[in-house]
């Protein structure tokens, strides 16, 4: 325990994983575990080699690798592992129950593409298909628009680790393992919550795309024909911006756009007063930075504002790198030598992260090397009145908008009691997010940036005693500052876990920096990604929000574990471009896949990229309704040459080699052919000739029913204990909302059924009378915004999305 304490192990020091298969989900998933010090062993099948190896590679940091046949020495790991995780299809059921008898303690994980018993259960599983049919491809406005994002995978993987993390926690006290399970589909659908949210019937007081309109929150192209991305929608940013413009010789555009702006817009620049307003600040802006080159830009604003240089991947990869951040590293592979992974996800301050290349290894000194450390016992019968993983657990939530809300709301899924605390701030462009991730907390407001108000802060946490502290401060000297840095904290709570989430993270010289989803997007290439081509887009999702929320509730868990252990507490980190890379991992692979193979060659490996075997995957229409098509490039060429293209193979052939480290946005001539051939036929005659072609276990096609219809449609297909999509009444609100619930289930410590989001600071005079503060009823209590009627909401939406459209935003 002492040698734990003082960090020389990991969080997860001691814990043994067995990974099976070679999907991306669970690959993720079991580097999670790996990176905070767990054993884990990934069993490799010559048989079976993974489509792309030096993405396998990638995932594969940090583990031992075991080459096997089969089965082999999989019995006698299980009864000696803590966790197995699997996809589905490389499950081996059998060989599973019969470790659970022997071995009660086994945490088991699944990571399916569908939840057992889905309607779409029996398609490929190739990751575009649940991705397709959970609405990944959705926006706002418009059909659906296919990208190469890891989301479903990424998101699964973390959920699948999330879930993992709270059945060791459980064992601690249940003394039981017990099965973890999620879906790609249901991932899918957990990125999309806040479309789901707006499609199934957001409050009328909110206007999404008038805030996606606004002029001070998009892409501005510059001389050199790069594009810097502008995120000021807050008062203060705004005025800042001014002001620097103006000091830099901007006088005569600053003067005019002080002028044309209303006073709707200074008070909140994300809702600009009218469309010709926006118009008219938008041509102003657009010639202010035409007169610069991007990098120039940057240099003069982006350390005190949202004005940065949008990169690619490969670009922020390096930079990322020269500025000391952690987002990637370069480990020595076996086989590819120089390898750029991602770096630690959850960082924890007074512990090690493991984050090195894999390394080969034997089965009998696995053995030999578990059998030696293993002395935990555990029940072989289960306990009586089993409760919520994290059942009696106190959390304060002291973050705002999404990452950090979204990691307390994990925990009060997870069932932990959760306390936000925010300032009285109004609730405008938040209001959804606010719904969407605050759900399952009580809500206090309190303004603590006074030293009364931060003697008021601390004798509510010195009454309400947390286990966990989450905060979302952009960086942590500024957390210091402010009185709750982690020293601070855990020197009033020696045993609590400090979990902080931020932009860049608290290394290198963008750790001052203010960031948001949409400047992150823009910085590290998912906008230049989302585009292909032309003037960087919005992914319309907060995907790195809710990625780097659920990086928070796991850190957050590995404090707890590691609590539970040792008696000591932990400090915790993670940051929104680490997710950013996580979801671009096949870009990763892409762009140094050729160097990679050329080394492994040069030192004699026969391993190699068989094209033939990768995954192609687009959206073609089918007499006008979007069809996602996916399956291998050998399959695809096969249905072509049953369409009549019997010599298509041949023509492509020879540009294959040239297109092995291509980017993965690039369009291939198989889906290209695909989408003429069979443009004029309907869906059903697709499937037919897939039929026909033998090809229909191979290859997937799926379509996307209407995102307003979710929760009518997921009510004929939910198995789960806890609907994943229903609506609910929530207070304050006139009509029940779409409600999202965490796409993960456990089996032994089911997760808590959270009720529906209070309005916010419902709480405030309760909990201040705890600590003697006697205040009035509805103190702290913040309204909503004043519903519109329907058709001047109606009306409002539709002109500002097309207005938003119209510019470039969406």
């Amino acid at each position: 325990m002492e040698a734990l304490s003082k960090g020389e192990h990991g969080l997860l020091y001691g814990v043994r994983v067995v990974e099976l298969g070679t999907d991306l989900a669970p690959a993720l998933a079991a580097m999670m575990l790996a990176e905070h010090g767990a054993q884990v062993v990934r069993l490799v099948d010559d048989a079976h080699p993974p489509v792309d190896p030096v993405l396998d590679a990638v995932t594969a940091r940090g583990k031992t690798e075991l080459e096997v046949s089969g089965t082999r020495g999989l019995p006698e790991l299980l009864a000696l592992a803590d966790v197995v995780i699997a996809p589905l299809g490389s499950y081996p059921e059998t060989a599973i129950q019969a470790a659970r008898k022997t071995n009660p303690g086994l945490v088991t994980c699944r990571v399916a593409p569908f939840p057992e018993g889905h309607p779409l259960a029996g398609l490929p599983g190739h990751e575009p298909i649940p991705s397709m049919a959970g609405y990944l491809y959705n926006k706002i406005v418009g059909q659906p628009y296919y990208h190469t994002f890891a989301i479903a995978s990424v998101l699964a993987g973390q959920y699948a680790a999330i879930g993992i993390a709270a059945a060791l926690v459980a064992r601690e006290s249940t003394r039981r393992g017990q099965h973890v399970e999620t879906s790609l589909f249901e991932s899918s659908i957990a990125a999309q919550v806040l479309q789901v949210l707006i499609k199934a019937g957001i409050p009328r007081g909110f206007v999404p795309l008038r805030m996606v309109g606004s002029p001070f929150m998009r892409a501005w192209e510059c001389s050199d024909g790069r594009y810097v991305y502008l995120h000021i929608t807050m008062p203060k940013h705004n005025a800042a911006m001014l002001d620097q413009l103006e000091r830099n010789g901007y006088g005569p555009q600053v003067a005019s756009l002080r002028a044309l702006m209303s006073e709707q817009t200074r008070r909140d620049p994300s809702m600009v007063g009218s469309i010709s307003e926006a118009e008219q600040l938008k041509a102003i802006y657009a010639d202010i930075f035409l007169s610069k080159q991007a990098h120039e830009w940057e240099t003069l604003f982006g350390d005190h504002l949202c004005c940065i240089k949008i990169r690619t991947i490969d670009e922020w990869l390096e930079a990322s790198r020269e500025a000391g951040m952690s987002d990637a590293t370069l480990v020595k592979d076996p086989v590819f030598g120089e390898l750029v992974t991602p770096g630690a996800l959850v960082e924890p301050l007074h512990a090690r992260v493991f984050v090195g290349p894999r390394s080969p290894g034997r089965l009998e000194e696995v053995l030999a090397r578990w059998q030696e450390g293993h002395g935990a016992r555990w029940e072989d019968s289960p306990p009586e009145n089993l409760s919520h993983p994290l059942a009696g657990v106190r959390v304060v939530d002291l973050s705002r908008i999404i990452a950090g809300p979204c990691a307390a709301r994990v925990l009060a899924e997870l069932g932990a009691d959760v306390l936000s605390i925010n300032s009285e701030s109004r609730l405008d462009w938040s209001l959804s997010f606010h719904l969407i991730f605050n759900a399952g907390k009580r809500s206090v407001t309190l303004d603590f940036t006074d030293a009364a108000g931060k003697e008021r802060l601390w004798a509510v946490l010195r009454d309400f005693g947390p286990d966990i502290l989450v905060h979302n401060y952009r960086h942590l000297d500024l957390a210091r500052s402010i009185g709750v840095g982690p020293e601070q904290v855990r020197e009033q709570f020696p045993a609590i876990t400090y979990t902080h989430v931020n932009a860049y993270g608290n290394h290198g010289v963008w750790k001052e920096r203010p960031g948001f989803e949409q400047v992150v997007q823009a910085v590290s290439g998912i906008q230049v990604g989302y585009a292909r081509g032309g003037r960087p887009t919005l992914l319309p999702s907060p995907v790195i929000d809710i990625g780097c929320g659920l990086l928070g509730a796991f850190g957050s868990l590995l404090g707890l574990y590691h609590r539970h252990r040792t008696g000591v507490g932990a400090a915790v980190t993670t940051h929104l471009t680490s997710v950013a890379v996580l979801l671009q991992l096949r870009q990763v692979a892409a762009y140094q896949r050729s160097a990679c193979l050329a080394r492994a060659k040069q030192a004699g490996s026969k391993i190699g990229f068989d094209p033939s075997r990768e995954i192609l995957s687009g959206i073609l229409l089918a007499r006008g309704e979007s069809v996602c098509v996916a399956g291998s490039r050998g399959d695809l060429t096969r249905w072509l040459a049953f369409l009549g293209h019997p010599g298509f193979a041949d023509r492509v052939a020879a540009s294959i080699g040239g297109r092995i480290g291509r980017g993965v946005a690039d369009e291939a001539p198989e889906l290209a052919a695909l989408r003429v051939t069979l443009a004029s036929r309907s869906l059903a005659r697709w499937k037919q000739l897939l039929e026909e072609a033998g090809l229909s276990g191979s290859i997937g096609l799926v379509t996307q029913p209407p995102l307003g219809h979710i929760v009518e449609d997921m009510a004929k297909n939910d198995r789960r204990l806890i609907p994943l999509v229903r609506q609910r009444a929530h207070p304050g609100t006139s009509k029940p909302l779409a409600f999202v619930a965490s796409p993960v289930t456990l089996s032994e410590t089911p997760l808590n059924d959270v009720y529906p989001t209070p309005l916010r600071g419902t709480h405030t005079r309760e909990v201040l009378g705890r600590v003697g503060v006697e205040a009035p009823e509805g103190t702290g209590i913040v309204p909503y915004p004043v519903e519109l009627p329907l058709w001047k909401h109606a009306v409002t939406f539709v002109r500002w999305g097309y207005f938003a459209w119209r510019s470039g935003n969406i």
